[in-house]
């Protein structure tokens, strides 16, 4: 797709060289599920989950609204062909509510990357209900499914370049098309959970010029909770992430509560190391600050890494 040119001129080509493709590059969400490097399927279990695993939905049992503001990349200043500093910014809000007696649960949100000249958008609405449930049960206690229905949309801010491209003047500079995702969550016993998704089912076509499909991505992730402290692993999987090669990943994180107000986390994955931390306080209107910092360990020089925080209420 000739919009790798724009990406080459103004260095975007080198912030998503990694990823092989530049649209909805896998930059993962949140503040608290990226401090623990992005493990979060086998978890998912705040406003967070519809990014993950919306099966998890079914865990909250309160409404709960989260808003997250990144900082990417610090110290790093992308030039545009202007010569002037690009600014990224990635952010989202999502909410979800609780329904039929907290068996079910509806959630949406919203995922932005933007830039001076590019811009990606994601729109879910989320459904999750359980399948099966018992209290009795000391295994297996509780099936959760999740489905997500996403609009993805891109778009290129015209100007003098893209009038000057014989490819971008002739097409239009903005795409939109749907995607769904697919979950499960297995209560496999009182302190461990196992979930699975299948996102991007549908391909979704988001190529300006020709076709290009956001590729499939499968995950699977357990998580283990002993006392305060959580400890998560994901594996994951994408298809056709750069000249028909696959994508696969490792993600490793752990957390631990503190006097059930104060958190710290850490994360791994094959790409970064992050670390994070949380305050929480508040009882009917309970109020949680998120911050995470994650550090490239490919890729990227000169950099500070990225700084994410979010905060949460849940009432």
């Amino acid at each position: 797709m000739q919009k790798f040119k724009l990406m080459l001129i103004c260095s975007m080509v080198i912030l998503w060289s990694n990823t092989g493709r530049s649209y909805f590059p896998n930059l993962g969400a949140g503040a608290r599920p990226m401090g623990m490097g992005g493990a979060y399927i086998g978890l998912a279990d705040d406003a967070n989950a519809p990014f993950f695993n919306p099966a998890g939905l079914t865990q909250l049992m309160k409404r709960e609204l989260t808003a997250m503001y990144s900082m990417l990349y610090v110290g790093l200043n992308p030039i545009l062909y202007t010569a002037k500093t690009d600014r990224l910014g990635y952010h989202l809000v999502s909410y979800v509510q609780p329904v039929r007696q907290n068996t079910d649960a509806i959630a949406v949100s919203w995922l932005a990357f933007n830039s001076t000249f590019y811009d990606e958008n994601t729109f879910t609405l989320s459904y999750a209900r359980y399948l099966y449930f018992s209290h009795r049960a000391k295994v297996f206690s509780s099936l959760s499914s999740g489905f997500n229905l996403k609009i993805l949309n891109i778009g290129i801010e015209a100007g003098e370049y893209t009038k000057l491209d014989s490819d971008l003047s002739t097409h239009a500079l903005s795409k939109s098309d749907v995607t769904l995702d697919f979950s499960l969550l297995l209560s496999v016993t009182s302190k461990m959970n196992l979930g699975l998704i299948a996102a991007n089912i549908r391909p979704a076509n988001m190529g300006l010029i020709k076709q290009e499909e956001v590729p499939l991505r499968l995950g699977a992730g357990l998580s283990y909770k002993e006392g305060n402290t959580l400890q998560l692993i994901d594996f994951s999987w994408r298809d056709k992430i750069l000249n028909g090669r696959k994508e696969f990943n490792l993600k490793l994180g752990i957390e631990h509560w503190l006097l059930r107000q104060a958190c710290i986390r850490a994360g791994y994955d094959i790409k970064s190391i992050s670390t994070g931390a949380s305050y929480r306080y508040g009882d009917r209107y309970e109020m949680q600050l998120d911050y995470a910092f994650i550090y490239p360990l490919s890729s990227f020089v000169n950099t500070f890494g990225t700084h994410r925080f979010a905060l949460s209420i849940r009432f």
